[in-house]
């Protein structure tokens, strides 16, 4: 792509500029221009979450707030959780989101009985929980068994950055924190592996839940999975579901009730940290057309709404340009690929249009449900949205 240096400005909201020094000498040189063309880039991929998040905590979510009820619709667990597993037993396992970070797993998870009591549980220091093992020996010989409190003999997976161990509700190590991969398997049997760096083999071994011993063997048998027997699916209720409140039978006499605060509409704050995960750009854009009216909106409404980049805004700027791009790419300092571009004629969206490359697909002048034939690229289609054709020519 072309850049002309006095009527372009490239504003990257992912890439720091210190990682792109020719981007930078453009950005310098335009400042002082009157721009025709703003053209911001919307990174993809993980490397696209705040940075007060560390990488080995990036674990995203769909945004929905989780909670347990019983058949009756009675509250028993709160509906603030990123997500609820059900360990058996009558034990529940909620994740916190993370505080400040919609769309990402936090690392606080808590244990709950049936009845919505919490349970207590120590870790080892600067780890976090990952999941429930063992839930004693009386509970793992009888699953109809329903626990009031974790009995002594539990055991938990938690986690030192992204290496695995095993301890009890003590925080007392049964296992250091330096495995790839543990799980349960009956009876009263735990498996765990590693690959030792000297070496680059894999090593398994076998330990016994009540005695602790180890055994080496050859490889963990491929029928022992993680002890979670539930799966979110959404699987008919005895409660009335709705696009908004979903009730998922877990458990006797149990339902996740999941509520979707977001799902219909646009999320600036979503759309401001620059993410692709685990929505896709194009899905949060078409809830944008659904709950604004792009043609005739105002630039500064876009600004403030899509995004602006405050810190390369030139100087003397009056609003008197005539498109803003939306890059959709995976990374680098250039917007390449594909992406979205706004039109504008005396300060407001005149039409809109999708750009695959140098290809464009015609302009939208309206406002509302896009008629078209056939969605974009073969398969780009949303609720109330379908877009234009790309054509297949350059």
């Amino acid at each position: 792509m072309s850049i002309k240096l006095k009527h372009t400005i490239i504003l990257s909201q992912l890439a720091l500029l210190s990682a792109c020094p020719a981007q930078c000498e453009v950005q310098k040189r335009c400042k002082p221009q009157m721009p025709e063309e703003i053209i911001c880039k919307v990174g993809g991929g993980t490397s696209n979450s705040p940075q007060s998040i560390e990488f080995d905590d990036l674990r995203f979510y769909d945004g929905k707030h989780r909670g347990l009820v019983d058949s009756t619709g009675r509250e028993i667990i709160p509906p603030i959780f990123a997500e609820i597993q059900y360990c058996g037993n009558g034990v529940y396992m909620a994740t916190d989101p993370y505080p400040g970070h919609h769309y990402h797993y936090g690392n606080r998870k808590r244990l709950f009985n049936r009845n919505g009591v919490e349970q207590s549980y120590k870790l080892p220091t600067e780890t976090r929980l990952i999941q429930v093992l063992s839930l004693g020996e009386a509970a793992d010989s009888d699953p109809t068994h329903d626990l009031d409190e974790l009995p002594n003999d539990a055991l938990l997976i938690y986690a030192e950055k992204s290496r695995l161990g095993l301890c009890d509700l003590q925080g007392n190590v049964v296992l250091p924190p330096k495995y790839a991969r543990i799980v349960y398997c009956q009876p009263a049997q735990g498996f765990f592996s590693f690959v030792d760096p000297s070496t680059g083999r894999q090593i398994s071994s076998c330990i016994d839940l009540k005695t602790k011993a180890i055994t080496s063997i050859a490889s963990i048998p491929a029928s022992c999975k993680p002890r979670f027997v539930y799966q979110e699916e959404h699987q008919p209720s005895g409660l009335s579901n709705s696009k908004t409140v979903v009730f998922v039978p877990v458990g006797p006499d149990r339902l996740i009730k999941v509520i979707s605060p977001r799902t219909e509409l646009f999320d600036k704050e979503y759309w401001s940290e620059r993410r692709t995960c685990p929505i896709a750009v194009l899905d949060m854009f078409s809830r944008f057309l659904r709950q604004y009216n792009l043609v005739g909106m105002k630039e500064e409404q876009v600004f403030d709404l899509l995004g602006w980049c405050p810190d390369i805004k030139p100087v003397g700027y009056t609003g008197e340009i005539s498109s803003i791009t939306y890059g959709f790419s995976g990374g680098g300092c250039e917007p390449v690929g594909f992406g979205v571009k706004l039109n504008l004629d005396g300060g407001q969206v005149s039409s809109w249009n999708l750009f695959n490359g140098k290809r464009e697909s015609p302009r939208v002048t309206t406002n509302g449900p896009i008629e078209t034939a056939q969605p974009i690229l073969g398969g780009f289609k949303f609720p109330g949205v379908q877009y234009p054709m790309i054509p297949d020519n350059e």
